[in-house]
């Protein structure tokens, strides 16, 4: 909350706690002082956790109009009053802006009827508050009279003229409230020249004094209070006295601090169809540059984030690139070594199989000698591949049925496993030579692998 008085300017801080406001700081300082940043600019965190920035609108530039008005909700209330505010505005509705604030109920007044104080002040004037506020990067939230809190702390069951006079610079700002019964009955502001110019508010009370006693609610003579202290208290209560004839009663004010403490409490406090005094132009433009500005922000912190996350990716990759490299250079020796193991094992598998075939010439051949009848000579012994295996010999003419003996016999021939040697035997060819006393045969025999067997 900032407030200006003269040249000086004065900016209290509240936090919020177990529902109720505390006061966190206060600094006081000249009015070109910039405020704490961190404490009046808008973040991210005022999309959850709201902050209001409120100013104190000056007490000498607000007009004040009393009204009894029906009981209704503020929306109605601001409707008849919208009415009737070409004849309650010193000035032209359009060049000012306002507010009302309904007074408790505290005297002798009708249920049906309630005490409402219309606050008027010149548009001009709260836009240059508001300019020069921007200018420090303050942007207000709500402007409030804090005048009015100073009157509403009046006891409630004394009455009469209530005086609040505020030195400003050479003149005096005074603020004079009128109770009758308990009931706010009219509040006026005042300027006077200086101090002394007592005639000034000695005129204005005379006035009021006549106005009352012709509106009816001035029935008897009012008590006076002078709300004030130090030097201003002692002359003002002095020459108040003299002039009226009667003692005046002094008050001290409340303390800046307990004004601003219910003057933030009461701009905290949400009140629907109430009319602001800060123009709905600015607040729809403020709220505009708020939206603005978060997306500013987001897209920056985003923008950010995009670049943190393509640094570590490249700086991911160029690792990633160094290890396998690494890797590789790793991977040479061992491609050589994998390399001649394969080669290795290529000659194993060689090996065994021209082991195995050589066992199987050899298992071939002792089982074709072996049923070899002694009359047939072997000349050839051929086993090719693996797969066949070609016979050739001779037998004498006179004995060719036992070439086709020896082909049944070798039929039969077992092998290790139990099986037959030979899967098949072929027919055989045989021609004569040496006369024809002499046969020469040859035939062909299928050998059975280990992968034909069942």
């Amino acid at each position: 909350m900032l407030a200006f008085d003269g040249e000086q300017q004065q900016f209290w801080r509240f936090t919020a706690g177990k529902g109720d406001l505390n006061l966190a700081d206060v600094q006081t300082g000249p009015a070109e002082d910039p405020l704490p940043a961190k404490h009046v600019g808008k973040t991210f965190s005022d999309l959850w956790s709201r902050r209001l920035n409120v100013v104190w609108l000056p007490p000498d530039r607000v007009f004040y109009r009393v009204l009894q008005m029906p009981q209704c909700d503020r929306g109605e209330l601001a409707t008849m009053l919208e009415f009737q505010m070409e004849k309650l505005s010193p000035l032209p509705p359009a060049q000012t802006v306002w507010t009302l604030e309904v007074v408790p109920t505290r005297g002798m007044l009708p249920p049906e009827t309630q005490t409402v104080v219309v606050a008027i002040a010149e548009r001009k004037l709260v836009e240059e508050l508001l300019g020069r506020l921007e200018t420090k990067g303050y942007v207000a939230d709500g402007i409030e009279v804090a005048s009015l809190q100073q009157i509403l702390a009046a006891p409630a069951d004394v009455d009469g003229v209530w005086i609040y006079p505020r030195l400003r610079g050479e003149k005096v700002s005074c603020l004079v409230a009128w109770w009758s019964d308990g009931v706010l009955q009219d509040l006026t502001q005042l300027t006077l020249a200086s101090a002394s110019h007592l005639n000034e508010l000695a005129e204005h009370l005379t006035c009021s004094t006549w106005s009352g006693e012709m509106a009816g609610w001035l029935v008897r003579p009012p008590t006076w209070h002078l709300v004030a202290e130090g030097d201003l208290a002692a002359n003002w209560g002095t020459m108040l006295g003299e002039w009226l004839g009667e003692p005046v009663e002094l008050l001290a004010p409340l303390p800046p601090a307990n004004v601003a403490v219910a003057t933030a409490r009461h701009a905290g406090r949400t009140r629907p169809g109430t009319p602001a005094l800060l123009p709905e132009e600015f607040a729809g433009r403020y709220r505009r540059d708020f939206v603005d500005l978060i997306w500013l922000r987001a897209l920056a912190v985003g923008f950010v984030v995009y670049l943190m996350l393509l640094v570590g990716f490249v700086i991911m990759a160029e690792v990633s690139k160094s290890k396998q490299a690494k890797l590789s250079n790793d991977l040479v020796p061992l491609a050589k070594e994998s390399t001649n193991a394969v080669q290795l094992g290529e000659q194993i598998v060689q090996l065994q199989e021209q082991v195995a075939l050589r066992n199987a010439a050899l298992d071939a051949f002792r089982g074709v000698s072996d049923k070899l009848p002694g009359e047939m000579g072997l000349d050839q012994f051929t086993f090719s591949k693996g797969e066949k295996i070609v016979l050739r010999g001779t037998v004498p003419a006179a004995m060719s049925d036992k070439i086709e003996e020896y082909t049944e016999v070798l039929k039969t021939v077992m092998n290790s496993g139990g099986q037959p040697l030979f899967q098949k035997v072929y027919p055989a060819n045989f021609n004569r030579i040496q006369g024809g006393a002499t046969l020469q045969w040859s035939f062909t025999c299928d050998f059975r692998r280990k992968e034909d067997e069942p």
